[in-house]
C-alpha cells in the first residue's frame, strides 16, 4: 500500500547488478556464433537501465523481449519465436543459457542445447564440453 513508483524502479534496477566475466565469455562466443538475448523484462527497464548502463545489448546480434512478443519464459512459444527470429535451422543447433532451471528445462524440452548458469567456472567447463 505504501510503495512509491520511484522506489519500485530503484529496486528493479538492483536485479541485474554489475556486468561480470560473462561479458568476456559472450565476446568470445560471438566470434563464431550468432548471439541473441531472450529476456522476460519490461520496456522501462530496457530503456532506462539496460541500454544505458550495460554493454551486453550492444554485443549481441539481437534481442527478443517478452513484452514485445507477448510471451514469457518458460512458455514454449517464446523459445519458438527466438529460434525463428535468430534463423536457427533446428533447435539442436542452438544453445540457451539461463540462471533459472525451469527456463533451461523448457528450452531442452524443445530440443535446444541448454546450460543452467550457476557460476562462471561451471559455465566455462560446460561450454568447453559442448560440440554441436
Amino acid at each position: 500500500c505504501c510503495l512509491k513508483e520511484s522506489d519500485f524502479w530503484k529496486g528493479w534496477k538492483l536485479l541485474l547488478g554489475e556486468e561480470k566475466e560473462t561479458l568476456e565469455i559472450l565476446k568470445q562466443l560471438k566470434l563464431n556464433n550468432n548471439i541473441w538475448l531472450l529476456s522476460n523484462t519490461n520496456p522501462k527497464h530496457i530503456q532506462d537501465e539496460i541500454e544505458i548502463n550495460y554493454l551486453f545489448p550492444k554485443i549481441v546480434h539481437g534481442a527478443i523481449y517478452s513484452f514485445e512478443v507477448g510471451h514469457r519464459k518458460p512458455g514454449e512459444e517464446i523459445y519458438k519465436i527466438a529460434l525463428k527470429t535468430a534463423r536457427v535451422e533446428a533447435p539442436e543447433k542452438s544453445l540457451f543459457i539461463d540462471d533459472l532451471y525451469e527456463n533451461v528445462q523448457a528450452a531442452r524440452s524443445l530440443g535446444m542445447n541448454a546450460i543452467h548458469f550457476q557460476s562462471i567456472e561451471k559455465l566455462k567447463v560446460e561450454l568447453d564440453s559442448l560440440v554441436f
